[in-house]
């Protein structure tokens, strides 16, 4: 405290009338006296600068209250010469220079503050949205230390209204509200750093510092430090769709959140609990019985059933599968957690009759140990309800790792971490940190990370994170398994998100080349420029890694898998629809190019439709020719017919539970079917399409993509020759009888039934257009055409668009 020649008592009186004639001059709208009596309350202020401040923001607050009059918090805060008043901001950066501010100092340094059973408060000016990290020091003489010394956490708004909790990464009671506990040891100065996560609407925290229920003193043995570390990047949460599961198979399960997240769209899943779990077998009859490795299994009801198995005397984990061996149900064990852990789950794992493991280098451990041959691996998967393209927001940001750091354990992993990150700190590189709100030193990102750190997500969070940027980030704790790798690299490829993953042989055999591999900074550095540089390259790689992942590695493959070897005889999930494939043409010069885009298409499960629309085709002519076709059926109609009719015509007499148009001028590319009809495993639409695609203008030589931008998701309007439509739509609505705009009147239609339509990708189709649009339904000019889309080329090249 700064005495100049008076007395603390008088230093005190001086300074709150100081701050008094402040608020006075606040009042009537004079700031630049409010600054100077407050500047000059300074020199006689009984705190430290920093509490000073916090000081003169409770007493306006408290004036206002008792005066009835507003007090506009930002105007005090930000007003002209308010930088002038103090050393250092704890306020909005001018510049992206000042992003990140100088450390602010709590309290003197001089001396150790006790701690009592009364919160000691003080109120702070924060950023929004932001990290901090708040450091100290406690010490305490008492033997059992633990867990007695907290702080309470407020955070209030502009007009400091209390936000309400809870607050990330903070514990919550009815009597302290949010709350951290401080480590307290009492052998030694407990050291503490912990992370604050600021809300959006955050102006002001208080920081309530206390005891708790301690016989002996707590202090606070340091100056505190709150330093800003980085800023919060907000990810929406995704929402999962609510639909029936794609069997009506019934599984008993005990899985975790992640894994009960990905089954329940397969089957209906019934979570054993723990109190009734013998009526629930009983009324729901399952197929088998289905657990995984768990921790704690069905929102925590089961910790420790599996890793103490044999501890557990009275474990009904075992009285399950005794339970299941009496009634003849076959039990199933499913360790994701090898072969780390291989170890700990073993003991339960061995009272299972089937096991599936990720790891396949663990089967031979398992049916030594277990005496039977039952042993399978079952590598992770995606879920195409949750993982897919759908929902990408326009702007994606650039790169993203999600996970942990671990200070004493995984070495290997340690080891590999900075090849992935460390080119891409100055390339927009974003860390979520599972671990941020652990607050242990073992877990915390080393100094050089932290303002990468931009918050922690949940697992719907998650979901959204994997759709926001253009590549992730990847490392492998097991490198040498031809199977176990994270879940999150088959995940975010399903998303259609490029993956740059460090060394695993399992990722190698089971992906290939739909994920890049690096082994140093520089491998990673060039995967890095070529996926943020080249848009063409990127986008062509999320698409054939969706693809893959969606055709490969579901979890719906993964539970036929386990059928299988069950020899559960159920429907097989994984038997391909039929699609219908109907073509009209009233051109001669483009039947051969209607029958090779059907036979390029590498989607088995097919029929064509061929409706020939003028009376100059020689049908038997035409019939001796396709012959040697599977599954081709030719109609000739009189070339009065309009094109609904020839292809109402098709869809009559088709068999498929899909029926796809084809235009006969148009080119698909090979994958065309079998994209299109991957995206109705994930949507619920009735017809899916294509709004931005490739059109090539043959006079002119020019290649556009038209409409971009406006990939998967839902829409009302996509191009015609695209659409392949559910069976069920032609019992509401039927292709119009117009010469013209046939395709648009129908997609009308569907629309006012209250039918949902998805633009899938751009790739494996191209439409052709002639400058004369007499060789055309849609009637359609060049300079129309080009207006709605980017020019990508001259010439058409196959290869760069049929992928």
């Amino acid at each position: 405290m700064k005495e100049n020649g008076i007395d603390q008592i008088d230093s005190q009186i001086h300074y709150k009338s100081l701050v008094r004639q402040a608020w006075d001059k606040y009042q009537e709208g004079n700031y630049s006296e409010m600054e100077k009596a407050l500047k000059q309350s300074l020199e006689f202020s009984p705190y430290i600068t920093t509490e000073t401040i916090s000081n003169w923001i409770t007493n306006f607050t408290q004036f206002a209250s008792e005066h009835n009059y507003k007090f506009d918090t930002d105007l005090f805060t930000e007003s002209t010469n308010w930088n002038n008043l103090i050393s250092f901001s704890l306020f909005e950066s001018k510049t992206q220079e000042d992003k990140y501010i100088q450390p602010f100092y709590l309290w003197s340094s001089q001396a150790e503050r006790s701690l009592t059973d009364k919160a000691q408060w003080i109120t702070l000016l924060i950023e929004p949205e932001t990290i901090y990290k708040l450091e100290g020091q406690t010490a305490s003489k008492q033997l059992d230390a633990s867990k007695k010394a907290l702080i309470q956490i407020q955070f209030l708004d502009r007009l400091q209204q209390l936000i309400p909790s809870p607050y990330q990464g903070l514990s919550n009671s009815n009597k302290l509200g949010s709350f951290i506990y401080l480590p307290v040891n009492s052998q030694n100065l407990s050291p503490f750093n912990i992370q604050l996560c600021t809300p959006a609407a955050a102006k002001y925290v208080k920081l309530g510092f206390r005891s708790w229920y301690s016989k002996t003193p707590v202090v606070l043995a340091s100056q505190l430090k709150l330093e800003q570390k980085s800023k919060l990047v907000f990810i929406p949460k995704f929402k999962p769709p609510e639909v029936q599961p794609n069997s009506n198979l019934i599984i008993a399960t005990l899985l975790d959140s992640f894994s009960e997240a990905c089954f329940k769209y397969e089957a209906n899943i019934v979570p054993v609990d723990k109190s009734n779990w013998k009526q629930q077998f009983e009324h729901w009859q399952p197929s088998f019985f289905f657990a995984e490795s768990i921790w704690r299994g069905n929102n925590g009801e089961w910790m420790g059933a599996m890793t103490k198995y044999k501890e557990k005397k009275n474990n009904p984990l075992r009285e399950i599968l005794n339970f299941c061996k009496q009634k003849g149900i076959k039990t199933v064990f499913w360790n994701k957690e090898d072969p780390p852990n291989f170890d700990l789950f073993i003991d339960a794992a061995q009272d299972f009759d089937y096991i599936f493991t990720v790891d396949e280098n663990c089967i031979d451990a398992y049916q030594k140990t277990c005496g039977h041959n039952q042993v399978y691996s079952l590598p992770f998967a995606a879920q195409p309800y949750i993982h897919n393209p759908g929902g990408k927001p326009k702007e994606l940001k650039e790169i993203c790792f999600a996970g942990s750091w671990f200070a004493n354990k995984h070495p290997d992993r340690r080891e590999l971490l900075p090849i992935l990150l460390d080119p891409a700190l100055y390339r927009g590189l974003h860390i979520f940190d599972r671990m941020l709100h652990e607050n242990r030193d073992d877990y915390r990102f080393p100094e050089k990370y932290q303002q990468a750190i931009v918050g922690t997500l949940d697992l719907e969070q998650v979901l959204m994170a994997y759709r926001s940027y253009k590549v992730f980030l990847n490392v492998n704790t097991v490198t040498n398994s031809p199977t176990m790798f994270s879940r999150r690299v088959f995940e975010l490829l399903a998303c259609g998100t490029p993956v740059i993953s460090t060394k695993s042989l399992g990722v190698q055999k089971l992906l290939g080349d739909f994920v890049k591999i690096t082994h140093s900074y520089t491998e990673t550095n060039e995967h890095i420029d070529v996926l943020l540089n080249d848009e063409e390259v990127r986008q062509k790689l999320a698409h054939t890694g969706y693809r893959y992942v969606h055709e490969n590695h579901t979890y719906k493959h993964r539970l036929e898998y386990i059928l299988r070897k069950l020899q559960i005889k159920d429907k097989s999930l994984l038997t391909q629809p039929l699609v219908s494939v109907v073509a009209a043409t009233n051109r001669p010069e483009y039947l051969e190019n209607c029958l090779e885009n059907y036979t390029r298409q590498k989607y088995t499960h097919k029929e064509l439709l061929l409706v020939l629309n003028n009376n100059s085709y020689n049908l038997e002519e035409v019939r001796q020719k396709v012959s040697s076709l599977p599954n081709v059926k030719v109609f000739q109609v009189n070339e009065e017919k309009t094109l609904g009719e020839c292809l109402n015509l098709g869809v009559d007499n088709s068999r498929g539970d899909y029926i796809a148009k084809f235009d006969d001028d148009d080119l698909y590319g090979s994958h065309f079917l079998g994209d299109m009809i991957l995206a109705f495993s994930y949507t619920n639409a009735a017809i899916v399409g294509k709004q931005t695609y490739y059109g090539y203008l043959e006079d002119c030589e020019k290649l556009v993509i038209r409409f971009p931008g406006r990939e998967h998701r839902y829409t009302n309007l996509v191009s015609g020759g695209t659409m392949v439509i559910k069976r069920k739509v032609f019992e509401q609505v039927r292709f119009p009888y117009k010469p013209f705009g046939t395709d648009t009147a129908f997609l009308k239609s569907c629309v006012e039934s209250k039918l949902k339509i998805w633009s899938s990708d751009k790739y494996n189709f191209v439409q052709k257009r002639k400058l004369d649009t007499s060789y055309h339904t849609w009637k359609i000019n060049e300079a129309e055409y080009i207006k709605n889309s980017i020019i990508v080329g001259k010439r058409l090249d196959i290869s760069t668009l049929m992928i």
